[in-house]
């Protein structure tokens, strides 16, 4: 079986951060069901043009994939599923972006019931002088709501580790900071 790594780029922040180089364009945290549409539509292209069976590793990244909405994150995993020749083959990981600012209970249970298995968490600093360097990041990312957010995580996923779902998550902090 034909299998490739599929990265889906979510360009969508609430605030276009100075320092970030990625490609990202702000938004108000509504993002377009159309959009989703045509992230189907290429997954669709690409594993037709190259006959990938399934898709072997997911990853959702950003921008701030964690600005969308729960069904949302349900429609996109559906959508990737069945983009392949093989429907409803399971990647070995799938992994989905989140910041502390925009993570919830309903898109975590969205994210683990719909096969996501790895999650990341964006994180500038911990540090507050830090960040009240970049921009005004430290309305949405002051470590109170950091650690909000992982207790939020752990106490969500701690059954899905126990059943396997989930395999982990991670904390991605930026180390050159302006």
């Amino acid at each position: 079986m034909n299998s490739a790594a599929l990265y889906v780029h979510i360009p969508f922040c609430l605030k276009k951060c100075s320092y970030c180089d990625f490609f990202s364009v702000e938004n108000s945290g509504r993002i377009d069901d159309l959009y989703l549409e045509c992230l189907k539509n290429e997954a669709v292209f690409y594993a037709q043009k190259h006959k990938i069976d399934f898709w072997r590793t997911i990853y959702i990244g950003g921008g701030t994939p964690s600005l969308l909405s729960a069904a949302q994150i349900e429609k996109l995993s559906v959508y990737f599923k069945n983009s392949c020749l093989c429907k409803n083959v399971p990647p070995l990981e799938f992994t989905i972006e989140m910041n502390p600012e925009s993570v919830s209970r309903e898109k975590l249970d969205s994210a683990w019931k719909n096969g996501i298995t790895r999650l990341s968490l964006g994180i500038q600093s911990l540090n507050e002088n830090a960040l009240k360097s970049l921009l005004n990041l430290r309305y949405f990312q002051c470590p109170g709501n950091i650690f909000l957010s992982h207790s939020l995580i752990h106490h969500k996923m701690n059954p899905c580790f126990d059943r396997g779902a989930i395999s982990g998550y991670h904390f991605r902090f930026k180390l050159f900071l302006p």
